[in-house]
This record gives C-alpha cells, structure tokens and sequence, in this order.
C-alpha cells in the first residue's frame, strides 16, 4: 500500500435546512379549515334556516345554496391538507384568498343592485375578511420561497464513492453468498478479488493480504493523492489513507486510453 501526504480539502458547508413554516400558519389553516366544514355543513344540512340567518331573501333556490356549501366544505378540505406544509402548499391557501377576496366584491355589487341587503354583509367577516392577512402572508412567504435562488452549497459537485471494499476469506464464497441474499451483478471475479454492482454503489471483496480494505472515491485528479498504478481491471488508482489511519483509494476519474 502506497501512502502519501495530502493538502487538508476545505471542508463543505452543510446543506441549509429550510425554513420551517411557523406554527401559526398550521394553527390558522386548522381554524379556516373547521370554520369551512361547519359552515358548509350547516348550509347542506338546514338550508333555509341558514338563509333566514343570514339575511338572506328567500328567492335563492335551496339545491343551489346547499351547492355553495359544498364548495365551501371542499375549501376546507384543501385548508386541512395545506396545514401540514403551508409554504409548500401555498397555492392550495392561495386560491382560497381569491375566493376570500372576490366574495366580497360580488356582495358589494349584488348589494349595489339591491339584489341583497346590505346586512347580509356581515357574513363577509368570518366568512373571508378575517383571513385575508394571515393567508396573505402564507401565500407571500410561500410564493418568496420558490423563487430564492439555490444557496451555493446547493450547487456544489460533491465526489463520487466508487466501491466499498470489505475482507473476505474466501472471494468465491462471499461473492455467492451475496448474490443468493441481495439482487446484484458481479462485474469482476477472480481469486483474490471481485466486485459486485448494487443500485447505489458498488461493493469489492478482498483478501486481506492481497488487498487492504478500503473506501475508493472517484477523482478527475487522483495522481496528485499519489502515483497511479494500472490494474488488471484497466482502472488506474492510488492509495492514501484519512486523519484516521483508514485506507482510501484514488481512481482516476477519466477512462483510460
């Protein structure tokens, strides 16, 4: 085994964790959320006592105020859904503050008409006025984080492991065992060493007097850990070892000519 002293890499700065969604938000769309399924329940349920609640002239057909109260029902589906994640799940909250904010308009112009009563107003408060701050503020804070640009780190080209070597006493009998307990290929065999392909890396058995066990990363510029030696499988590597004393190997990145 070749060792040779290596310069300290600079160390990655870990991922940031994105920003968590203030409990608030959960709390509101919780709120909006019961509100709407007993509001819609109510109005599917006991339509004409609900009209004459509110204010309302009777002329409305009952089936289409009982239709209202499903839409406002499923509203509050889509509120309890967004609850989980409410900056993710932004424009769940954001096509409810539309219909929080046309719903006024088109009372103001009904009422402008005297098609309604200017008492059946008072609706318009529970019903959307009051959430029009705090889902504003989900739906801004929600639309601000889509459109932040990566932060460095989440653009950095991270080395590649290529395999994990481990000892073994006998490479046949491993290489066997492996294959009866996992789903894998052997892309090398041979005496004193194979190598055996996973979905997600790659893991080589080794005589221990023959091979030390190690961890090997791929690197465009593995001759400056050490000299490059070519091996039976036409890969070319050298060996090195961490601050702890663990044997790491160096393949050369660029195929070999």
């Amino acid at each position: 085994m070749e060792n040779s002293t290596t310069s300290p890499r600079a160390a990655l700065t870990p991922k940031p964790t994105p920003r968590q969604s203030a409990l608030w938000m959960t709390y509101t769309l919780w709120a909006a959320a019961a509100y709407n399924l007993a509001w819609g329940t109510a109005v599917i349920l006991f339509p004409a006592r609900t009209l004459e609640l509110l204010h309302f002239p009777p002329q409305p057909i009952p089936q289409l105020w009982q239709c209202i109260g499903m839409i406002v029902g499923v509203y509050g589906i889509g509120y309890y859904l967004a609850a989980g994640e409410p900056l993710k799940l932004w424009p769940i909250v954001f096509v409810g503050l539309l219909g929080k904010i046309f719903g006024p308009i088109g009372f103001i112009q009904a009422a402008l008409q005297g098609d309604l009563p200017w008492s059946a107003g008072l609706i318009n408060v529970t019903n959307d006025l009051i959430w029009w701050i705090p889902f504003g503020i989900i739906v801004a804070r929600g639309w601000s984080e889509t459109r932040q640009p990566p932060k460095q780190s989440d653009s950095i080209a991270c080395d590649r492991i290529d395999h994990i070597a481990i000892p073994v006493s006998d490479v046949a009998q491993a290489v066997s065992w492996y294959r009866q307990q996992f789903r894998c290929a052997v892309t090398y065999e041979d005496a004193t060493w194979a190598m055996l392909e996973f979905a997600n890396l790659r893991l080589a058995f080794v005589l221990p007097e023959q091979h030390p066990p190690h961890i090997a990363f791929r690197h465009p510029q593995a001759a400056t850990f050490g000299p490059l030696k070519t091996h039976r499988d036409g890969t070319r590597s050298c060996y090195t070892s961490d601050i702890a004393g663990n044997v790491i190997e160096m393949l050369q990145d660029e195929p070999v000519n």
